[in-house]
């Protein structure tokens, strides 16, 4: 590529950013679209004149598949005359300002330390990495956040498939730029656009502790919880007059004894049973030394 062309492929990408450059979606992939051609706002080959075929390229029908998945879910149940260009322009608009507001909200509470920041690996994250992060990434954060606090909201997790859709058709776009400009670069927005199409579509809640941003508050509530439970302090007790017995420095015929005999000395449990539960899975975590 010389210096001309990577200006032009510089230029066109910092459009792609702000606008759908490469297709219109609602040319595309409305109804008699029968060549599955990508199109622009006039319904002409969006591609003519950027050296690739349609209609023979593999990757641009893979792409068009998802794109047209995606923009059928958007539009489910919705009236027909609701799907014009000028309704996809204000959806696309919506989207833009929500994920950047999300963005910011995120990166303050994630400076506040109300949201924890972690890589895939357990690492936590670099400070400020949320505003770098790839769309999708900020959209499944709030899209987990919503399925863990407010699972019963039908309406805000409506909201997430729709920017989910509207998000997976945006990179599609940008994955056919870059395959008439540089096919390398497509890789990645293809994936991303399936990842979206695929969590659009997803029916129950993911487990998403292993993606790129975590929330750990409920973790963090209940262990503030079990930290101030007195009956923690009496496990470890019990847990120490356990190794006295099974050491030789304490008799007891059984299970059943040690559990009586403990409960007794303590003034929060009242289950003999629970203190037998324990002793089998120290049993088990603390098996006699060979």
């Amino acid at each position: 590529m010389d210096t001309a062309d990577e200006s032009l492929y510089g230029r066109t990408l910092k459009y792609v950013t702000e606008n759908f450059v490469s297709y219109c979606p609602t040319r595309t992939f409305s109804s008699g679209n029968s060549e599955r051609l990508f199109l622009d706002a006039y319904g002409e080959d969006c591609l003519k004149g950027w050296h690739i075929e349609q209609g023979k390229d593999s990757s641009l029908r893979g792409l068009f598949d998802v794109g047209a998945e995606a923009y059928a879910l958007l539009h489910v149940g919705v009236d027909p005359s609701d799907k014009s260009a000028s309704k996809f322009h204000d959806l696309f608009s919506s989207f833009r300002k929500t994920v950047a507001e999300l963005r910011s909200a995120f990166h303050d509470k994630i400076s506040a330390g109300s949201i924890i920041a972690v890589r895939p690996d357990g690492r936590p994250a670099e400070e400020g990495s949320i505003l770098e992060a790839e769309d999708v990434e900020v959209i499944k954060l709030g899209r987990t956040i919503v399925r863990t606090f407010h699972a019963d909201d039908e309406m805000m997790k409506q909201f997430y498939v729709e920017l989910l859709c509207v998000g997976c058709l945006r990179e599609i776009d940008h994955a056919v730029v870059a395959l008439v400009h540089n096919p390398i670069d497509a890789i990645e927005s293809t994936l991303i656009a399936k990842e979206m199409l695929d969590l659009a579509k997803a029916d129950g809640i993911e487990d998403e502790i292993k993606q790129a941003f975590v929330i750990r508050r409920a973790r963090k509530a209940v262990a503030a919880k079990i930290a101030k439970d007195p009956r923690q302090d009496e496990k470890k007790f019990i847990l120490e007059c356990w190794r006295d017995w099974q050491s030789g420095q304490r008799e007891y015929k059984g299970k059943a004894a040690f559990a009586r005999d403990m409960i007794e000395k303590c003034e929060h449990l009242t289950s003999t049973k629970k203190v037998e539960d324990w002793c089998r899975e120290w049993e088990k975590e603390y098996p006699p030394s060979q």
